[in-house]
């Protein structure tokens, strides 16, 4: 018998929570909606109804004491048609599954909960904000090519009061010039050590390690991702690297991976903004 058969699950940012089919029914009686769906290859497909989107009374009071508390009382505290699905189990093929926003690996169930609480990220340069690759000139300096998204990330992240650092191994001007365009003021050159530089970091910001998140490709970024609560790597990060991390993003280095990093930290706070927000004159919706 399939582990899941005659399960019901819901599908939430935690990852997947099994229970009884007859709470679930419960549940979705007490809504007043229904839905049924199948779970494929990580990926709720839905098959009937609108889901269950969570009514602003169920986040105020939980209706199943002492069965939907802490970890399961999450799933339902979604936002619309993206966190909150019930799904039936029959026929599926059993996965983890995370808010389709960010597609990359989460390693544990308090990756979400866990990213809330940071309040600064610290970013390696080559192979993270950039692709790794150098283009070496006659007189020794190196153009590297940086990505507008990863840009605009950073500086939604400061104007979200996110902190950004970044140390690298290289010390080269053209890095030195996009982070004084970005305004990245905690900005570290010529660092293949890091240890002493985060700690240093952590120490005139406030930091403890909870607060602290670090996005890494290489072996040299392993202290500092040791010292971060939330560890992270980018997709094509060396074994060790993504072993460690407790994210790993879906986008490589260069590629979005930075941005991939700063709104999963901005949406996981669960603050009701919508970063977009910040760039536009125009209303849109509420949150992410």
């Amino acid at each position: 018998m399939h582990p899941l058969k005659n399960r019901a699950v819901i599908i939430s940012e935690k990852g997947i929570l099994l229970f009884p089919q007859a709470i679930v029914s419960s549940l979705a009686k007490n809504v007043n909606k229904s839905f049924h769906g199948e779970i494929c290859q990580g990926f709720a497909a839905a098959a009937g109804k609108d889901p269950i989107s969570a009514p602003a009374r169920l986040r105020r009071k939980n209706p199943f004491p002492g069965i939907f508390d802490g970890m399961a009382f999450w799933a339902y505290e979604g936002r619309a048609n993206l966190l909150c699905t019930i799904a039936r189990t029959e026929n599926c093929e059993a996965a983890m599954l995370q808010p389709s926003h960010f597609p990359g690996v989460m390693k544990d169930d308090a990756v979400l909960p866990d990213a809330a609480r940071v309040r600064f990220l610290v970013l390696d340069v080559d192979g993270v904000c950039t692709d790794g690759k150098l283009y070496v000139m006659e007189n020794g300096h190196s153009i590297k090519c940086f990505h507008a998204h990863d840009g605009l990330g950073i500086k939604t992240a400061l104007r979200s009061g996110l902190g950004i650092g970044v140390i690298t191994g290289r010390d080269d001007p053209c890095v030195h010039a996009r982070m004084a365009q970005l305004g990245v003021t905690e900005y570290h050159p010529g660092h293949e050590a890091k240890l002493q530089t985060i700690l240093d970091i952590m120490r005139r910001n406030g930091l403890e390690k909870q607060d602290l998140a670090y996005l890494g490709d290489d072996w040299i970024d392993l202290d500092p991702m040791r010292m971060a609560g939330m560890p992270m790597a980018v997709a094509n990060a060396r074994a060790q690297v993504k072993q460690e991390a407790r994210y790993v993003t879906s986008a490589r280095g260069g590629e979005g991976a930075v941005r991939e990093a700063i709104e999963l930290i901005l949406y996981a706070r669960k603050d009701g903004k919508n970063p977009a927000e910040l760039w536009t004159a125009t209303p849109g919706p509420s949150a992410l």
